[in-house]
């Protein structure tokens, strides 16, 4: 079933997996090669860059504001996408990876990071990595396969 902005309402963002067809793409540069107020600067630009891009290439989006890698940074839930146009635009805008329905693609390879659940609100936030779309409120992590592999090593 195709993604809508109804799937990501908190009361049904637990279930996205079971969706198709969205992404979660950033253009941000979250490393360390330029100082902090140029690096927000280039990345304003940027972002607002990929949002004209989506508008011209007629893709429903919404902004969203995450954690990647425990640094904050701007990005677009993409509708109607599949995971190779995603890869693509992950490309463009120099991304590492980009996140989709089955888990989270590594750009450079399209080697994809099994998803394996999804965790909500408050629990989602404190993790390393996670996403908050403002137009719906909800907040949320996709666990990956690795995430658990991790978690079960250290308890």
């Amino acid at each position: 079933m195709r993604a809508t902005i109804a799937d990501f309402m908190p009361e049904n963002v637990a279930a996205i997996l079971r969706t198709t067809h969205w992404a979660i793409i950033s253009a941000e540069l979250v490393n360390a090669r330029y100082s902090q107020p140029l690096r927000d600067r280039i990345n304003a630009a940027r972002t607002s860059h990929l949002r004209r891009h989506l508008d011209s290439a007629c893709l429903q989006h919404l902004p969203t504001m995450g954690r990647y890698e425990g640094v904050e940074e701007r990005g677009s839930l993409v509708f109607g996408i599949s995971g190779e146009q995603a890869r693509a635009l992950g490309q463009l805008y120099e991304q590492e990876t980009v996140l989709i329905p089955s888990g989270l693609m590594k750009v450079a390879t399209g080697f994809v990071i099994p998803a394996v659940g999804v965790t909500v609100g408050a629990a989602a936030a404190i993790r390393r990595g996670h996403t908050h779309l403002y137009r719906t409120g909800a907040t949320f992590t996709v666990d990956l396969a690795e995430m658990l592999l991790t978690h079960q090593a250290a308890a």
